[in-house]
């Protein structure tokens, strides 16, 4: 069994992600020592890293809830959970294609600060230096 301490270091996601994801019902099997410390078993790594990746994703506690809810229920809502996780790795694929094109823009930029510095042009770019001044 491990601490919240121990979770985080094996993880890497911080000791108070960890508490909040808990404290929100996100690790429903989360077991406490007589002391009240949140322990959690080794099966249950695969879990924290899945819930974490889930909202890293963007997806709500409320849509993370659902899951939880399904898989409570057991393997009758397969399905259900199947399209939900379909749902989010759609939308990372496409959060994926909208950071491409935004590093695209910067790389686009850079070239141009690279050709300016060579070249030793006028920034027409800068505002600072456009006719509206």
């Amino acid at each position: 069994m491990y601490t919240v301490k121990e979770i985080s270091e094996i993880t890497g996601i911080s000791s108070h992600t960890i508490r909040f994801y808990d404290n929100e019902g996100l690790f429903p099997f989360t077991k406490r020592s007589k002391t009240n410390v949140r322990l959690f078993p080794e099966e249950y790594l695969e879990w924290i890293h899945f819930i974490h990746c889930l909202r890293d994703t963007g997806m709500p506690l409320a849509e993370i809830k659902t899951y939880i809810a399904l898989a409570k229920e057991g393997d009758s809502t397969s399905k259900e959970r199947y399209n939900m996780i379909l749902k989010q790795k759609e939308k990372a694929e496409q959060d994926v294609i909208n950071m491409q094109k935004r590093v695209a823009l910067l790389d686009k930029k850079l070239d141009y600060y690279k050709k300016l510095e060579f070249e030793g042009n006028d920034d027409f770019m800068n505002p600072s230096n456009c006719i509206f001044k």
